[in-house]
């Protein structure tokens, strides 16, 4: 059961790692999303803000080690060209004329999917990313494990609203931790080179072999 902070994340039709930075190699895992955030974020070549949500999955590895990967900011519009609509579309099936109805992308927190992961590079260091989210896998035995020590990165606001899962804390913030948000910062004040992608390109656009037809997703 998620809890419900601020309001909600209803909208209508017109997206690092965890336990001592371990990284999870690039492959197909089944996940959970745990977290949904909107916060302000600078236009593309503009001072202007505008608000943008992120999905926050766990992953469980076979070690029983806790990852926590944070999809990239979505703006909060479906059409048929949104980056938004094309990773819904590929995660719960839905459609435009579903979405007309509109969408209640808080009910998405506590729901599975198959996680596709990639490697980057970004200033000599390497972070697990998300290159595609797919339906859960038919029969998928992935379930959130509680944490009281999620990393405090993903909690760092203000946040316009967030909703996360029960069970789910965070650990003390550190002052020296950064956030994505300030290392993009920090590579445009050193005008550095955009991130290497290392990658596996057989992963990318992946469609999933064996996947529930009839399932409980919301939407349907």
């Amino acid at each position: 059961m998620a809890t419900e902070q601020n309001n909600d994340f209803l909208i209508t039709a017109a997206p690092s790692t965890g336990d001592a930075f371990a990284l999870l190699e690039t492959g197909a895992y089944s996940g959970i999303c745990v977290g949904l955030t909107k916060k302000e974020f600078r236009k593309y070549q503009s001072d202007e803000l505008e608000g943008k949500v992120q999905f926050i999955f766990q992953i469980v590895d076979d070690e029983g080690v806790k990852h926590y990967l944070r999809t990239l900011p979505y703006r909060p519009i479906i059409n048929d060209r949104s980056n938004l609509f094309n990773m819904l579309s590929s995660w719960v099936g839905i459609s435009l004329e579903k979405a007309s109805e509109g969408v209640d992308l808080g009910k998405l927190v506590g729901i599975k999917a198959q996680l596709v992961v990639d490697i980057q590079e970004r200033d000599g260091k390497q972070y697990n990313v998300i290159s595609n989210i797919l339906k859960p896998k038919k029969n998928d035995p992935a379930a959130f494990v509680a944490d009281d020590k999620a990393p405090a990165f993903l909690n760092k606001g203000p946040f316009i609203c967030s909703r996360w899962i029960e069970g789910l804390g965070f650990a003390e913030a550190k002052e020296e931790e950064l956030t994505d948000e300030d290392l993009v910062k920090e590579a445009e004040a050193k005008k550095a080179p955009a991130p290497k992608k290392v990658a596996a390109k057989e992963f990318l656009n992946q469609k999933p072999e064996d996947t529930e037809e009839e399932t409980e997703l919301p939407f349907n």
